[in-house]
Protein backbone atom coordinates (compact mmCIF):
# COMPACT_ATOMS: atom_id res chain seq x y z
CA UNK A 1 0.00 0.00 0.00
CA UNK A 2 2.99 2.32 -0.13
CA UNK A 3 4.87 4.50 2.29
CA UNK A 4 3.69 5.84 5.60
CA UNK A 5 5.13 9.22 6.49
CA UNK A 6 5.40 10.48 10.07
CA UNK A 7 4.37 13.86 8.73
CA UNK A 8 2.73 14.76 5.42
CA UNK A 9 3.34 18.04 3.67
CA UNK A 10 2.38 19.93 0.54
CA UNK A 11 4.92 22.38 -0.91
CA UNK A 12 3.95 25.17 -3.32
CA UNK A 13 6.95 26.47 -5.26
CA UNK A 14 6.90 29.47 -7.59
CA UNK A 15 8.82 29.23 -10.84
CA UNK A 16 10.66 32.36 -12.11
CA UNK A 17 8.51 34.58 -14.28
CA UNK A 18 9.23 33.93 -17.96
CA UNK A 19 7.63 32.49 -21.10
CA UNK A 20 7.29 28.73 -20.63
CA UNK A 21 5.12 28.03 -23.66
CA UNK A 22 7.94 26.72 -25.83
CA UNK A 23 8.00 22.90 -25.67
CA UNK A 24 5.51 22.53 -22.83
CA UNK A 25 3.88 19.66 -24.75
CA UNK A 26 6.77 18.25 -26.78
CA UNK A 27 10.49 18.11 -26.14
CA UNK A 28 12.68 19.85 -28.73
CA UNK A 29 15.01 17.88 -30.98
CA UNK A 30 18.06 18.98 -28.99
CA UNK A 31 16.83 17.39 -25.75
CA UNK A 32 19.70 15.93 -23.75
CA UNK A 33 22.35 18.19 -25.28
CA UNK A 34 24.32 20.96 -23.49
CA UNK A 35 22.38 23.48 -25.58
CA UNK A 36 19.08 22.14 -24.21
CA UNK A 37 20.33 22.16 -20.62
CA UNK A 38 21.45 25.78 -21.02
CA UNK A 39 18.01 27.03 -22.03
CA UNK A 40 16.56 29.50 -19.46
CA UNK A 41 13.17 27.73 -19.31
CA UNK A 42 14.75 24.32 -18.77
CA UNK A 43 17.10 25.62 -16.07
CA UNK A 44 14.23 27.43 -14.32
CA UNK A 45 11.93 24.38 -14.35
CA UNK A 46 14.68 22.05 -13.12
CA UNK A 47 15.60 24.47 -10.34
CA UNK A 48 11.95 24.87 -9.31
CA UNK A 49 11.31 21.11 -9.22
CA UNK A 50 14.50 20.53 -7.24
CA UNK A 51 13.70 23.26 -4.71
CA UNK A 52 10.16 21.95 -4.22
CA UNK A 53 11.41 18.40 -3.68
CA UNK A 54 14.18 19.59 -1.34
CA UNK A 55 11.73 21.63 0.74
CA UNK A 56 9.37 18.66 0.89
CA UNK A 57 12.23 16.44 2.03
CA UNK A 58 13.15 18.86 4.82
CA UNK A 59 9.70 18.29 6.33
CA UNK A 60 8.92 14.66 5.44
CA UNK A 61 12.26 12.94 4.77
CA UNK A 62 10.91 11.40 1.57
CA UNK A 63 14.36 11.09 -0.03
CA UNK A 64 15.62 8.64 2.61
CA UNK A 65 12.55 6.49 2.01
CA UNK A 66 13.10 6.52 -1.78
CA UNK A 67 16.88 6.16 -1.89
CA UNK A 68 17.86 3.02 -3.80
CA UNK A 69 14.24 1.81 -4.12
CA UNK A 70 12.34 0.61 -7.16
CA UNK A 71 10.07 3.39 -8.47
CA UNK A 72 7.26 3.51 -11.03
CA UNK A 73 6.67 7.05 -12.26
CA UNK A 74 3.52 7.93 -14.17
CA UNK A 75 2.94 11.08 -16.27
CA UNK A 76 -0.43 12.20 -17.57
CA UNK A 77 -0.39 11.41 -21.29
CA UNK A 78 -3.74 11.76 -23.03
CA UNK A 79 -4.71 13.55 -26.23
CA UNK A 80 -1.82 15.47 -27.76
CA UNK A 81 -2.84 18.72 -29.46
CA UNK A 82 -0.01 20.46 -31.28
CA UNK A 83 -0.42 23.78 -33.10
CA UNK A 84 1.22 22.46 -36.24
CA UNK A 85 -1.51 19.82 -36.54
CA UNK A 86 -4.53 22.09 -36.20
CA UNK A 87 -5.76 25.60 -35.98
CA UNK A 88 -4.60 26.19 -32.40
CA UNK A 89 -2.83 29.37 -31.35
CA UNK A 90 -0.47 27.32 -29.26
CA UNK A 91 0.12 23.75 -28.17
CA UNK A 92 -2.65 22.62 -25.85
CA UNK A 93 -1.64 21.67 -22.29
CA UNK A 94 -3.34 18.29 -22.01
CA UNK A 95 -0.25 16.29 -21.09
CA UNK A 96 2.37 16.58 -18.37
CA UNK A 97 5.07 19.04 -19.39
CA UNK A 98 7.96 16.76 -20.49
CA UNK A 99 10.45 19.28 -19.05
CA UNK A 100 8.87 18.87 -15.62
CA UNK A 101 8.75 15.10 -15.95
CA UNK A 102 12.40 14.99 -17.01
CA UNK A 103 13.35 17.00 -13.93
CA UNK A 104 11.51 14.60 -11.62
CA UNK A 105 13.13 11.55 -13.24
CA UNK A 106 16.55 13.23 -12.89
CA UNK A 107 16.02 13.71 -9.14
CA UNK A 108 14.94 10.09 -8.67
CA UNK A 109 17.90 8.74 -10.66
CA UNK A 110 20.25 10.84 -8.53
CA UNK A 111 18.83 9.07 -5.46
CA UNK A 112 19.87 5.74 -6.96
CA UNK A 113 16.27 4.69 -7.65
CA UNK A 114 15.52 1.90 -10.09
CA UNK A 115 13.05 3.91 -12.20
CA UNK A 116 10.45 2.69 -14.69
CA UNK A 117 8.01 4.93 -16.57
CA UNK A 118 4.45 3.69 -17.02
CA UNK A 119 1.36 5.10 -18.70
CA UNK A 120 -1.92 4.04 -20.29
CA UNK A 121 -3.63 6.82 -22.20
CA UNK A 122 -6.57 4.63 -23.15
CA UNK A 123 -5.57 5.23 -26.75
CA UNK A 124 -2.20 4.63 -28.44
CA UNK A 125 0.24 5.50 -25.65
CA UNK A 126 3.23 4.42 -27.75
CA UNK A 127 2.32 7.08 -30.34
CA UNK A 128 1.78 9.79 -27.72
CA UNK A 129 5.12 8.98 -26.11
CA UNK A 130 6.79 9.57 -29.48
CA UNK A 131 4.81 12.74 -30.24
CA UNK A 132 5.75 14.32 -26.91
CA UNK A 133 9.28 12.99 -26.53
CA UNK A 134 8.56 10.98 -23.38
CA UNK A 135 10.10 7.96 -25.09
CA UNK A 136 13.33 9.96 -25.42
CA UNK A 137 13.33 10.67 -21.69
CA UNK A 138 13.28 6.92 -21.06
CA UNK A 139 16.09 6.40 -23.59
CA UNK A 140 18.15 9.26 -22.12
CA UNK A 141 18.19 7.68 -18.66
CA UNK A 142 18.31 4.11 -19.91
CA UNK A 143 15.05 3.16 -18.24
CA UNK A 144 12.02 1.17 -19.33
CA UNK A 145 8.76 2.70 -20.63
CA UNK A 146 5.79 0.42 -19.91
CA UNK A 147 2.64 0.87 -21.99
CA UNK A 148 -0.09 -0.25 -19.63
CA UNK A 149 -2.61 -1.24 -22.31
CA UNK A 150 -0.08 -3.83 -23.54
CA UNK A 151 0.61 -5.30 -20.09
CA UNK A 152 -0.83 -8.56 -18.76
CA UNK A 153 -3.42 -8.00 -16.03
CA UNK A 154 -3.45 -8.74 -12.34
CA UNK A 155 -6.78 -9.16 -10.56
CA UNK A 156 -7.74 -7.86 -7.10
CA UNK A 157 -10.77 -7.85 -4.86
CA UNK A 158 -11.17 -4.61 -2.85
CA UNK A 159 -13.55 -5.35 0.07
CA UNK A 160 -14.14 -1.78 1.28
CA UNK A 161 -14.67 -0.27 -2.15
CA UNK A 162 -18.13 1.12 -2.78
CA UNK A 163 -18.36 0.48 -6.53
CA UNK A 164 -14.93 -0.79 -7.63
CA UNK A 165 -14.51 -4.05 -5.74
CA UNK A 166 -13.48 -6.14 -8.73
CA UNK A 167 -10.38 -4.56 -10.28
CA UNK A 168 -7.97 -5.46 -13.07
CA UNK A 169 -4.78 -3.40 -13.35
CA UNK A 170 -1.56 -3.82 -15.37
CA UNK A 171 1.01 -6.26 -14.02
CA UNK A 172 3.45 -3.36 -13.64
CA UNK A 173 1.39 -2.21 -10.64
CA UNK A 174 1.64 -5.54 -8.80
CA UNK A 175 4.94 -4.49 -7.19
CA UNK A 176 3.42 -1.12 -6.27
CA UNK A 177 0.37 -2.73 -4.66
CA UNK A 178 2.54 -5.16 -2.69
CA UNK A 179 4.92 -2.44 -1.50
CA UNK A 180 7.95 -3.60 -3.48
CA UNK A 181 7.99 -0.57 -5.78
CA UNK A 182 7.13 3.05 -4.95
CA UNK A 183 4.72 5.05 -7.08
CA UNK A 184 5.22 8.67 -8.21
CA UNK A 185 2.37 10.55 -9.90
CA UNK A 186 3.27 13.55 -12.10
CA UNK A 187 -0.04 15.01 -13.34
CA UNK A 188 -0.89 18.13 -15.30
CA UNK A 189 -2.90 20.87 -13.57
CA UNK A 190 -6.18 20.96 -15.48
CA UNK A 191 -9.94 20.87 -15.25
CA UNK A 192 -12.05 17.89 -16.24
CA UNK A 193 -15.65 17.57 -17.42
CA UNK A 194 -16.15 14.34 -15.49
CA UNK A 195 -14.47 15.08 -12.15
CA UNK A 196 -14.10 18.87 -12.03
CA UNK A 197 -10.30 18.68 -11.83
CA UNK A 198 -7.84 15.96 -12.77
CA UNK A 199 -4.69 15.90 -10.64
CA UNK A 200 -2.59 13.50 -8.54
CA UNK A 201 -4.67 10.52 -7.57
CA UNK A 202 -7.12 10.86 -10.46
CA UNK A 203 -4.06 10.15 -12.59
CA UNK A 204 -4.66 6.53 -11.52
CA UNK A 205 -7.39 6.32 -14.18
CA UNK A 206 -4.55 5.65 -16.62
CA UNK A 207 -3.97 2.26 -15.01
CA UNK A 208 -7.31 0.94 -16.27
CA UNK A 209 -7.55 -0.93 -19.53
CA UNK A 210 -10.01 0.54 -22.06
CA UNK A 211 -12.64 -2.02 -21.04
CA UNK A 212 -12.22 -1.23 -17.36
CA UNK A 213 -12.48 2.50 -18.08
CA UNK A 214 -15.98 2.00 -19.41
CA UNK A 215 -17.07 0.41 -16.16
CA UNK A 216 -18.57 3.00 -13.81
CA UNK A 217 -17.65 5.81 -16.22
CA UNK A 218 -20.92 7.47 -15.29
CA UNK A 219 -22.21 9.07 -12.09
CA UNK A 220 -20.08 6.53 -10.19
CA UNK A 221 -16.76 7.74 -11.59
CA UNK A 222 -15.75 9.73 -8.48
CA UNK A 223 -16.48 6.74 -6.25
CA UNK A 224 -14.52 4.43 -8.55
CA UNK A 225 -11.42 6.65 -8.49
CA UNK A 226 -11.57 7.08 -4.70
CA UNK A 227 -12.02 3.30 -4.31
CA UNK A 228 -8.78 2.79 -6.24
CA UNK A 229 -6.89 4.36 -3.32
CA UNK A 230 -7.55 1.22 -1.27
CA UNK A 231 -5.43 -0.65 -3.80
CA UNK A 232 -2.62 1.85 -4.38
CA UNK A 233 -1.90 5.53 -3.89
CA UNK A 234 1.01 7.79 -4.87
CA UNK A 235 3.97 7.78 -2.48
CA UNK A 236 4.99 11.10 -3.99
CA UNK A 237 3.01 13.55 -6.12
CA UNK A 238 4.61 16.26 -8.26
CA UNK A 239 2.02 18.46 -9.96
CA UNK A 240 3.01 20.20 -13.18
CA UNK A 241 1.55 23.66 -12.70
CA UNK A 242 3.76 25.48 -15.22
CA UNK A 243 1.15 25.79 -17.99
CA UNK A 244 -2.23 24.49 -16.85
CA UNK A 245 -5.36 23.72 -18.86
CA UNK A 246 -8.84 25.09 -18.24
CA UNK A 247 -12.23 24.50 -19.84
CA UNK A 248 -13.67 21.27 -21.19
CA UNK A 249 -10.76 18.92 -20.74
CA UNK A 250 -10.25 16.23 -22.10
CA UNK A 251 -10.22 18.07 -25.37
CA UNK A 252 -8.61 21.22 -26.70
CA UNK A 253 -8.38 23.38 -23.62
CA UNK A 254 -7.45 26.91 -22.57
CA UNK A 255 -3.82 27.41 -21.50
CA UNK A 256 -3.35 29.02 -18.08
CA UNK A 257 0.03 30.42 -17.01
CA UNK A 258 0.35 29.18 -13.46
CA UNK A 259 4.15 28.99 -13.13
CA UNK A 260 4.21 26.66 -10.11
CA UNK A 261 5.26 23.22 -9.03
CA UNK A 262 3.36 21.58 -6.18
CA UNK A 263 4.77 18.51 -4.43
CA UNK A 264 3.46 16.41 -1.59
CA UNK A 265 3.40 13.05 0.16
CA UNK A 266 -0.38 12.72 0.46
CA UNK A 267 -1.99 12.88 -2.98
CA UNK A 268 -5.45 13.77 -1.68
CA UNK A 269 -4.09 16.78 0.18
CA UNK A 270 -1.95 17.79 -2.80
CA UNK A 271 -5.04 17.72 -5.00
CA UNK A 272 -7.02 19.67 -2.42
CA UNK A 273 -4.41 22.44 -2.34
CA UNK A 274 -4.04 22.61 -6.14
CA UNK A 275 -7.83 22.69 -6.58
CA UNK A 276 -7.86 25.75 -4.33
CA UNK A 277 -4.98 27.34 -6.28
CA UNK A 278 -7.08 26.93 -9.44
CA UNK A 279 -9.84 29.04 -7.91
CA UNK A 280 -12.23 26.22 -7.02
CA UNK A 281 -13.67 25.21 -3.66
CA UNK A 282 -12.20 21.79 -2.80
CA UNK A 283 -14.99 21.15 -0.28
CA UNK A 284 -17.47 21.07 -3.19
CA UNK A 285 -15.45 18.81 -5.48
CA UNK A 286 -17.16 15.40 -5.53
CA UNK A 287 -13.97 13.47 -6.21
CA UNK A 288 -12.20 15.02 -3.22
CA UNK A 289 -15.31 14.48 -1.09
CA UNK A 290 -15.32 10.76 -1.96
CA UNK A 291 -11.62 10.47 -1.06
CA UNK A 292 -12.18 12.32 2.22
CA UNK A 293 -15.11 10.20 3.40
CA UNK A 294 -12.85 7.17 2.93
CA UNK A 295 -10.26 8.90 5.19
CA UNK A 296 -7.49 9.04 2.58
CA UNK A 297 -6.65 12.65 3.38
CA UNK A 298 -4.63 14.03 6.28
CA UNK A 299 -6.19 16.85 8.33
CA UNK A 300 -2.78 17.51 9.93
CA UNK A 301 -0.93 18.05 6.67
CA UNK A 302 1.45 21.03 6.60
CA UNK A 303 1.10 23.37 3.63
CA UNK A 304 4.30 25.26 2.76
CA UNK A 305 4.25 28.20 0.36
CA UNK A 306 1.86 30.91 -0.77
CA UNK A 307 -1.67 29.95 -1.81
CA UNK A 308 -1.82 32.41 -4.70
CA UNK A 309 -4.97 31.86 -6.76
CA UNK A 310 -4.71 31.54 -10.55
CA UNK A 311 -8.30 31.30 -11.82
CA UNK A 312 -9.05 28.47 -14.26
CA UNK A 313 -12.09 28.45 -16.50
CA UNK A 314 -14.29 25.62 -15.20
CA UNK A 315 -15.35 22.61 -17.21
CA UNK A 316 -18.98 22.84 -18.29
CA UNK A 317 -20.35 19.30 -18.77
CA UNK A 318 -23.57 20.47 -20.36
CA UNK A 319 -25.08 21.33 -23.74
CA UNK A 320 -27.70 23.46 -21.98
CA UNK A 321 -25.69 26.57 -21.10
CA UNK A 322 -25.57 30.04 -22.65
CA UNK A 323 -21.88 29.57 -23.38
CA UNK A 324 -22.57 26.36 -25.29
CA UNK A 325 -25.41 27.89 -27.31
CA UNK A 326 -23.31 30.88 -28.26
CA UNK A 327 -21.22 28.44 -30.30
CA UNK A 328 -23.92 25.91 -31.14
CA UNK A 329 -27.25 27.78 -31.36
CA UNK A 330 -29.24 24.86 -32.81
CA UNK A 331 -27.97 22.00 -30.64
CA UNK A 332 -30.36 21.17 -27.79
CA UNK A 333 -30.56 18.63 -25.01
CA UNK A 334 -33.58 16.76 -23.61
CA UNK A 335 -33.16 14.80 -20.38
CA UNK A 336 -35.36 12.62 -18.23
CA UNK A 337 -34.70 9.90 -15.68
CA UNK A 338 -36.74 7.65 -13.43
CA UNK A 339 -34.01 6.67 -10.95
CA UNK A 340 -33.67 7.93 -7.38
CA UNK A 341 -30.85 10.36 -8.26
CA UNK A 342 -33.03 12.33 -10.66
CA UNK A 343 -35.09 15.39 -9.70
CA UNK A 344 -38.86 14.97 -9.87
CA UNK A 345 -40.89 16.30 -12.76
CA UNK A 346 -44.04 17.94 -11.46
CA UNK A 347 -45.42 19.83 -14.48
CA UNK A 348 -45.34 19.78 -18.30
CA UNK A 349 -44.49 23.45 -18.93
CA UNK A 350 -42.83 26.31 -17.14
CA UNK A 351 -39.91 24.33 -15.70
CA UNK A 352 -36.66 26.25 -15.08
CA UNK A 353 -33.59 25.50 -17.19
CA UNK A 354 -31.80 24.51 -13.98
CA UNK A 355 -34.14 21.52 -13.62
CA UNK A 356 -33.30 20.36 -17.16
CA UNK A 357 -29.58 20.71 -16.34
CA UNK A 358 -30.09 18.65 -13.18
CA UNK A 359 -31.73 15.97 -15.32
CA UNK A 360 -28.83 16.11 -17.78
CA UNK A 361 -26.28 15.69 -14.96
CA UNK A 362 -27.85 12.54 -13.48
CA UNK A 363 -25.42 10.32 -15.41
CA UNK A 364 -22.61 12.76 -14.73
CA UNK A 365 -19.66 10.71 -15.94
CA UNK A 366 -20.89 10.28 -19.50
CA UNK A 367 -23.88 11.90 -21.16
CA UNK A 368 -23.68 15.70 -20.98
CA UNK A 369 -19.95 15.67 -20.25
CA UNK A 370 -19.03 13.53 -23.27
CA UNK A 371 -21.31 15.52 -25.55
CA UNK A 372 -20.02 18.89 -24.38
CA UNK A 373 -16.44 17.70 -24.86
CA UNK A 374 -17.15 16.36 -28.34
CA UNK A 375 -18.61 19.66 -29.49
CA UNK A 376 -15.71 21.57 -27.91
CA UNK A 377 -13.29 19.40 -29.89
CA UNK A 378 -15.16 20.19 -33.09
CA UNK A 379 -15.26 23.88 -32.31
CA UNK A 380 -11.56 24.25 -31.64
CA UNK A 381 -10.10 21.43 -33.71
CA UNK A 382 -11.93 21.71 -37.01
CA UNK A 383 -11.62 24.05 -39.94
CA UNK A 384 -14.56 25.69 -41.60
CA UNK A 385 -17.04 25.07 -43.10
CA UNK A 386 -18.26 24.02 -39.66
CA UNK A 387 -21.96 23.26 -39.83
CA UNK A 388 -22.79 25.10 -36.60
CA UNK A 389 -26.40 25.68 -37.59
CA UNK A 390 -27.53 22.15 -38.22
CA UNK A 391 -30.31 21.22 -35.83
CA UNK A 392 -29.26 18.38 -33.50
CA UNK A 393 -31.28 17.10 -30.55
CA UNK A 394 -29.55 15.06 -27.84
CA UNK A 395 -31.71 12.75 -25.73
CA UNK A 396 -30.59 11.54 -22.30
CA UNK A 397 -32.17 8.96 -20.01
CA UNK A 398 -35.20 6.68 -19.89
CA UNK A 399 -37.68 9.52 -19.36
CA UNK A 400 -39.09 11.13 -16.23
CA UNK A 401 -42.50 9.80 -15.27
CA UNK A 402 -45.48 12.04 -14.66
CA UNK A 403 -48.98 10.59 -14.42
CA UNK A 404 -47.82 7.35 -16.03
CA UNK A 405 -46.27 9.06 -19.08
CA UNK A 406 -42.52 9.44 -19.77
CA UNK A 407 -41.09 12.85 -20.60
CA UNK A 408 -37.73 14.38 -21.53
CA UNK A 409 -37.27 17.92 -20.25
CA UNK A 410 -35.88 20.55 -22.58
CA UNK A 411 -34.14 23.72 -21.49
CA UNK A 412 -37.13 25.66 -22.85
CA UNK A 413 -39.04 24.40 -19.82
CA UNK A 414 -41.29 22.01 -21.76
CA UNK A 415 -41.42 18.28 -21.04
CA UNK A 416 -41.52 16.32 -24.31
CA UNK A 417 -43.17 12.98 -24.98
CA UNK A 418 -41.66 10.51 -27.46
CA UNK A 419 -44.15 11.69 -30.07
CA UNK A 420 -43.15 15.30 -29.54
CA UNK A 421 -39.45 14.40 -29.78
CA UNK A 422 -40.15 12.69 -33.10
CA UNK A 423 -41.59 15.91 -34.49
CA UNK A 424 -38.51 17.99 -33.63
CA UNK A 425 -36.58 19.08 -36.73
CA UNK A 426 -33.05 17.73 -37.23
CA UNK A 427 -31.13 14.68 -36.09
CA UNK A 428 -32.05 13.02 -32.79
CA UNK A 429 -29.12 11.39 -30.93
CA UNK A 430 -29.91 8.89 -28.15
CA UNK A 431 -27.30 8.49 -25.39
CA UNK A 432 -26.92 5.02 -23.95
CA UNK A 433 -28.97 1.87 -23.58
CA UNK A 434 -31.49 3.61 -21.38
CA UNK A 435 -32.74 5.75 -24.25
CA UNK A 436 -34.50 2.68 -25.65
CA UNK A 437 -37.61 4.25 -24.14
CA UNK A 438 -37.26 7.00 -26.77
CA UNK A 439 -36.20 4.64 -29.58
CA UNK A 440 -39.03 5.67 -31.88
CA UNK A 441 -37.79 9.25 -31.86
CA UNK A 442 -34.07 8.57 -32.38
CA UNK A 443 -32.63 8.97 -35.87
CA UNK A 444 -31.35 5.63 -37.27
CA UNK A 445 -27.60 5.15 -36.66
CA UNK A 446 -27.54 7.87 -34.03
CA UNK A 447 -28.36 5.74 -31.02
CA UNK A 448 -25.20 5.49 -28.92
CA UNK A 449 -24.99 2.12 -27.23
CA UNK A 450 -23.19 1.72 -23.91
CA UNK A 451 -21.85 4.26 -21.47
CA UNK A 452 -18.45 5.89 -21.68
CA UNK A 453 -17.80 5.09 -25.32
CA UNK A 454 -16.16 8.35 -26.13
CA UNK A 455 -15.24 7.49 -29.69
CA UNK A 456 -18.73 6.17 -30.40
CA UNK A 457 -20.11 9.45 -29.15
CA UNK A 458 -17.63 11.57 -31.05
CA UNK A 459 -17.99 9.71 -34.36
CA UNK A 460 -21.71 9.99 -34.58
CA UNK A 461 -21.79 13.56 -33.35
CA UNK A 462 -19.18 14.62 -35.90
CA UNK A 463 -21.15 12.91 -38.64
CA UNK A 464 -24.25 14.72 -37.47
CA UNK A 465 -22.52 18.08 -37.96
CA UNK A 466 -20.98 17.44 -41.38
CA UNK A 467 -19.68 18.98 -43.56
CA UNK A 468 -16.63 19.69 -41.40
CA UNK A 469 -13.03 18.70 -41.94
CA UNK A 470 -10.74 17.91 -39.01
CA UNK A 471 -7.75 20.19 -39.12
CA UNK A 472 -5.99 18.31 -36.36
CA UNK A 473 -5.81 15.18 -38.47
CA UNK A 474 -2.17 15.47 -39.41
CA UNK A 475 -1.61 13.04 -42.30
CA UNK A 476 2.13 13.07 -41.65
CA UNK A 477 1.48 11.22 -38.38
CA UNK A 478 -0.76 8.59 -39.94
CA UNK A 479 2.08 6.06 -40.37
CA UNK A 480 2.98 6.44 -36.68
CA UNK A 481 -0.65 6.07 -35.65
CA UNK A 482 -1.06 2.92 -37.74
CA UNK A 483 2.21 1.53 -36.42
CA UNK A 484 1.05 2.15 -32.84
CA UNK A 485 -2.36 0.62 -33.45
CA UNK A 486 -0.89 -2.48 -35.12
CA UNK A 487 1.70 -2.79 -32.37
CA UNK A 488 -0.97 -2.73 -29.67
CA UNK A 489 -3.15 -5.22 -31.54
CA UNK A 490 -0.39 -7.77 -32.03
CA UNK A 491 0.98 -7.39 -28.48
CA UNK A 492 -2.50 -7.93 -27.02
CA UNK A 493 -3.07 -10.85 -29.35
CA UNK A 494 0.23 -12.39 -28.22
CA UNK A 495 -0.72 -11.88 -24.56
CA UNK A 496 -4.06 -13.59 -25.12
CA UNK A 497 -2.50 -16.47 -27.07
CA UNK A 498 0.08 -17.06 -24.33
CA UNK A 499 -2.60 -17.14 -21.64
CA UNK A 500 -1.86 -13.71 -20.13
CA UNK A 501 -4.47 -11.35 -21.63
CA UNK A 502 -4.09 -7.59 -21.34
CA UNK A 503 -7.85 -6.96 -21.32
CA UNK A 504 -10.57 -8.51 -19.15
CA UNK A 505 -13.55 -10.03 -20.92
CA UNK A 506 -16.07 -7.27 -20.84
CA UNK A 507 -19.10 -6.28 -22.83
CA UNK A 508 -19.16 -2.49 -23.11
CA UNK A 509 -22.92 -2.63 -23.48
CA UNK A 510 -23.60 -4.84 -20.47
CA UNK A 511 -21.42 -4.95 -17.37
CA UNK A 512 -20.46 -8.60 -16.90
CA UNK A 513 -17.77 -8.03 -14.29
CA UNK A 514 -18.90 -8.90 -10.82
CA UNK A 515 -17.22 -9.24 -7.46
CA UNK A 516 -16.19 -12.68 -6.29
CA UNK A 517 -19.32 -13.88 -4.38
CA UNK A 518 -17.52 -16.02 -1.82
CA UNK A 519 -15.23 -13.12 -0.93
CA UNK A 520 -17.87 -10.42 -1.11
CA UNK A 521 -19.92 -12.29 1.48
CA UNK A 522 -17.09 -12.22 3.98
CA UNK A 523 -16.24 -9.31 6.26
CA UNK A 524 -12.63 -8.97 5.17
CA UNK A 525 -10.58 -6.58 7.29
CA UNK A 526 -8.00 -5.98 4.54
CA UNK A 527 -7.60 -3.39 1.80
CA UNK A 528 -7.34 -5.92 -1.02
CA UNK A 529 -7.09 -9.58 -1.89
CA UNK A 530 -5.29 -10.80 -4.98
CA UNK A 531 -7.35 -13.15 -7.13
CA UNK A 532 -4.93 -15.38 -9.07
CA UNK A 533 -5.56 -15.25 -12.78
CA UNK A 534 -6.92 -18.65 -13.91
CA UNK A 535 -4.78 -20.94 -15.97
CA UNK A 536 -6.08 -20.69 -19.48
CA UNK A 537 -6.54 -23.68 -21.72
CA UNK A 538 -6.71 -23.59 -25.51
CA UNK A 539 -10.45 -22.80 -25.49
CA UNK A 540 -10.02 -19.88 -23.08
CA UNK A 541 -7.06 -18.53 -25.02
CA UNK A 542 -9.04 -18.58 -28.24
CA UNK A 543 -11.87 -16.70 -26.50
CA UNK A 544 -9.38 -14.13 -25.18
CA UNK A 545 -7.92 -13.70 -28.66
CA UNK A 546 -11.42 -13.16 -30.01
CA UNK A 547 -11.92 -10.38 -27.44
CA UNK A 548 -8.99 -8.48 -28.96
CA UNK A 549 -11.12 -6.68 -31.47
CA UNK A 550 -9.01 -5.58 -34.44
CA UNK A 551 -10.95 -2.42 -35.18
CA UNK A 552 -10.99 -1.35 -31.55
CA UNK A 553 -7.20 -1.03 -31.54
CA UNK A 554 -7.57 1.86 -33.98
CA UNK A 555 -10.40 3.58 -32.13
CA UNK A 556 -9.48 3.40 -28.46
Amino acid sequence: MGLQYEKNAVVITEAPAMNYFGNHVRLPKDYGTPEYEARPDVKAIKATVRKSLDDLDATTGWKDKFRGRKVLIKPNLVFVYLKEAGRFKEDNPQTTDPRVFDAVVENLVELGCDVEIGEGSGLVTWLYAKMTGFDRIAKHYGIKFIYFEEEPMVHYFVPHAEVGQDVYVPRAFKEVIEGERLYVSVPKTKTNVYTGVTLGFKNGMGTFSPNMRYRNHNWKINKQLADLLYLFKPDLTVVDGIIGGGGNTPGPNIPVEMNRIVTGTNSVEVDRVVTELMGFDPTKNKLLIEASVRNFGDPNVEVIGEKRITPFGPAEPSVMTDKFHKNWPRVHGYAGWTNDRAPKLEKIDGNPRSLAQEMEAVNAGFDGASMATTFECMLRGYTYPLNKYRRVNIIYGDGAELNGVRYWLGEDGHAYTVEELKKLPGIKIGCGEVTKAAADAITPFFWLRGEGEVFNTALRTVLAMQPSMPANLDISRLPLFLAGAFRRYFVKMYRAASGHPAEPHFDAYEDKLFTIPELAAQNLDVDFVEIPMPKMGLKERRAAMKDVNFLAQFLF
